[in-house]
């Protein structure tokens, strides 16, 4: 059983190794292109700011938007320009052919009403491929002043209780001999 535990724990310490690494390059990615999300491997990570698409995924969620947006159809969810530099995650609801293209019309799942206007392909800036619940209100912490003390007093704190168990070890074990 304390195996299992220790094996468990040795988990959980690597997800949050993984997790900290992919925050910490967004935040390093964000600072240095401030309006951008960073791409890894085809993908970008988003928070959600509103519960448009409640149930789907709720505010504080963290989207994971894959950048393949060339066959996008019908039923799929895709963020997307709206008004210059606003972006929006929605539904796509129907699409109709122009004569400059494809257009769709999109709605979130909580709103009674379809979005105003079309979006146009080019404006698609990703299509949606899941959702981290929580994570995207994770990140706007880490992103704070505080967020970043806590980042560092993570680690930190880690190697100090480290450091405590051996120390106590060693004595436990001068004391017995």
């Amino acid at each position: 059983m304390k195996k299992v535990l220790k094996g468990l724990g040795n988990v959980g310490i690597l997800c949050l190794v993984v997790f900290i690494l992919l925050l910490g390059y967004s935040l390093i990615q964000t600072v240095k292109d401030p309006g951008s999300n960073p791409n890894l491997f085809g993908y970008q990570l988003m928070n959600v700011l509103s519960d448009s698409m409640d149930p789907i995924f709720q505010a504080g969620d963290m989207l994971v938007l894959s950048d393949d947006v060339d066959s996008v159809k019908v039923g799929d969810i895709i963020t997307f320009k709206q008004e210059g530099e606003t972006l929006v995650t929605h539904r796509i609801i129907s699409e109709q052919m122009t004569e400059q293209g494809t257009v769709y019309e999109t709605k979130g799942d909580a709103n009674n009403l379809a979005d105003e206007g079309f979006v146009k392909g080019e404006d698609i800036y990703g299509s949606y491929s899941f959702h981290i619940p929580m994570a995207g209100s994770v990140a706007m912490f880490l992103k704070s002043p505080t967020g970043w003390v806590v980042l560092g007093a993570i680690p930190l704190l880690y190697v100090t209780i480290a450091w405590i168990r051996k120390l106590y070890i060693l004595r436990r074990q001068q004391s017995t001999t």
